[in-house]
């Protein structure tokens, strides 16, 4: 098979399969992959293929392949090459593969829809990114642990009960305990206490977080100007400007290889297929996604 195989292989799969075993990591994953698969949605397909046929094998693969099989008609599967190639090293044939299905077509029989120019399966930026904030979330997880329990109490085996109500108080909100002044320090029983507090870092680790989430949403090709809370001043006109033009390019990359397929497909097949970005449509599920910033922008203004 092609170069690209190995990386669209069963192993990947497997790992990926082990890694949702973690449940925050898995609902990430499951929640970035919707948006992921959600971007476009094509138009006039024939009848047994559906949009999200055609963006998950994308999600997934990075390329699929739409082709009239002479027994099942008009079909849009995952497809692979063949490792033949012509001298500008694009495929010759491709592997067409389904469930139960596996069938090899010329080039010239085909129409391959590619996710981007460099044919990435949009599941490897879902993955990193899952993974990145679950690790974040974990360490969120830790450092809040750290602030209920600072405190090492060196004491002798008699007043270890005593010792272990007076922590057990404390955990339990006491508005005041009363002890025996020979327990406070410097007194003859010797008791000491070493504070093990760890810094307060949640914040930091928040607004890390939220900038990860930008990132993913940008690269994505989705708007996330409202979201992003790191800056607490009123945005400038210019500033998003830039801001959207980033978020659009990235969009567009991969908007344009759909749409290309689309003439090729109308072409060689006689069909009106055509694709639409819906980013509007995701406009409320983003912003849900962390939380809205001071950033001065209201509405259309932004």
């Amino acid at each position: 098979m092609g170069s690209k195989k190995s990386i669209y292989n069963k192993g990947v799969e497997l790992l990926l399969q082990e890694r949702l075993t973690d449940t925050n990591y898995s609902r990430l994953y499951h929640l970035f992959s919707n948006i992921a698969l959600n971007r476009f949605k094509w138009k006039g397909l024939p009848k047994g293929i559906e949009s999200r046929y055609i963006e998950n094998g994308l999600f997934f693969y990075g390329q699929v392949g739409f082709a009239d099989d002479s027994e099942l008609g008009l079909i849009c599967l995952p497809c692979s090459d063949t490792n033949q190639f012509n001298v500008y090293g694009e495929p010759t044939n491709f592997l067409l593969h389904g469930i139960g299905y596996n069938k090899n077509f010329n080039t010239i029989d085909i129409v391959r829809i590619i996710n981007n120019d460099k044919i990435i399966p949009s599941m490897q930026h879902v993955n990193y990114y899952a993974s990145k904030i679950a690790e974040l979330d974990k360490a969120i997880d830790i450092n809040l642990r750290h602030q209920k329990t600072p405190y090492i109490v060196a004491t002798t085996k008699q007043n270890e009960f005593t010792m272990k109500n007076l922590v057990k108080k404390i955990q339990e909100d006491e508005y005041a305990i009363f002890v025996d002044e020979r327990l406070t320090n410097g007194g003859e029983l010797g008791i000491s206490i070493e504070n093990t507090q760890a810094p307060y870092i949640i914040d930091k680790l928040q607004a890390h977080k939220n900038n990860l989430v930008c990132e993913f949403l940008t690269i994505m090709g989705l708007n996330n100007t409202a979201s992003n809370n790191d800056k607490k001043e009123r945005l400038l006109v210019d500033e998003v400007n830039v801001n959207n033009g980033e978020i659009l390019m990235y969009l567009d990359l991969d908007f344009k290889n759909r749409q290309r397929a689309c003439e090729e497909i109308n072409h060689k097949f006689g069909l009106n297929v055509s694709v639409e970005k819906v980013i509007h449509e995701l406009h409320e599920e983003i912003q849900g996604l962390v939380p809205k910033g001071d950033n001065g922008l209201k509405g259309d203004e932004e």
